[in-house]
């Protein structure tokens, strides 16, 4: 089983307090793009290439269309984007400030809010904004509360993208829990928006994750109803 000592201390030391995983976030965040490469993550390369393609097929040019990556941590979703050629403007958001330090020196986000979203303290933006909402990792047990799920397709256009990643667990556990939250909130929301795109990506036995109860993960696309 391939080790990744800053990967593992996060599946091990986080909890369900938001406000304590940032501590250990702001510890990690010089090292975290590095161990998240080393293990071939997939979640954000898979996510741009989905959006890319749906995107695409539909006529639209990235170069018009504007982004908001949510829990935008170092900046691998936009990176990912930005390999993809998305050329549209990209802004972030995230409560944890040397990530986004991190991220800011890669030169790829338009704006980056230092915030720390969660049902009581709500996204400065205005609804109706953005073409595209993307969060890969946010949605965890300890991260962005699920019950903000609705504030991110309010911050959407009619006909824009919510794309995310979620993980499915191998035993039951808060995480499981926590991703149940997240399916039943989006099943509770198809009254404003419809599922249109969802991605497989199987978590090998070598990887990490593994080892911490991640058999699979998905890239889950919902487009705002007009």
């Amino acid at each position: 089983m391939a080790k990744n000592p800053v990967i593992d201390i996060l599946f091990e030391s986080l909890t369900e307090s938001t406000q304590e995983n940032q501590i250990l976030y702001r510890k990690i965040a010089r090292n975290y793009d590095k161990s998240y490469k080393s293990l071939s993550l997939l979640a954000p390369t898979t996510l741009a290439n989905t959006v890319s393609e749906y995107f695409s097929a539909s006529g639209r040019n990235s170069k018009d269309l504007y982004t908001l990556d949510v829990c935008s941590g170092t900046g691998l979703c936009g990176e990912a984007l930005r390999k993809v050629e998305w050329l549209g403007v990209i802004d972030g958001v995230d409560g944890c400030k040397e990530m986004l330090e991190v991220a800011q020196t890669k030169g790829i986000y338009r704006t980056l809010y230092h915030q720390l979203i969660s049902a009581e303290s709500p996204l400065p933006i205005q609804n109706s904004s953005y073409d595209l909402v993307t969060c890969t990792g946010g949605l965890s047990f300890g991260h962005l509360p699920y019950q903000c799920l609705e504030m991110l397709l309010d911050i959407l256009v009619p006909g824009g993208l919510l794309a995310i990643n979620v993980s499915s667990y191998k035993n039951p556990g808060s995480d499981v829990k926590y991703q149940e939250s997240v399916e039943k909130t989006m099943k509770q929301l198809l009254g404003k928006c419809t599922l249109v795109k969802e991605v497989r990506v199987d978590v090998v036995k070598d990887d990490t994750r593994y080892s911490h109860g991640i058999e699979y993960e998905q890239i889950l696309c919902y487009q705002k109803d007009a």
